[in-house]
């Protein structure tokens, strides 16, 4: 994900969906049609706390239906 900031701070700003995490964490999810490695969904963990919030890690992969197995809290209509 080194060079890509810009892409996972989109996410976050601009999901596609956003996804139940394994505790308090949440997953933004986007759609990239052009990346370093091809054709894939951005993986964006994130932390929100007291109206602050921090990115944990983010991850790329064409398996978005594993992602959203998860639960999905909201999804752009």
């Amino acid at each position: 994900m080194a060079g890509l900031q810009h892409l996972a701070l989109e996410t976050v700003t601009n999901p596609d969906y956003i996804v139940k995490g394994r505790r308090k964490e949440k997953l933004a999810v986007k759609f990239f049609q052009a990346t370093p490695i091809g054709t894939k969904h951005l993986v964006v963990v994130y932390v929100e706390d007291n109206h602050e919030g921090f990115i944990v890690t983010a991850f790329m992969t064409s398996e978005l239906d594993k992602v959203l197995k998860r639960g999905v809290l909201w999804r752009r209509s």
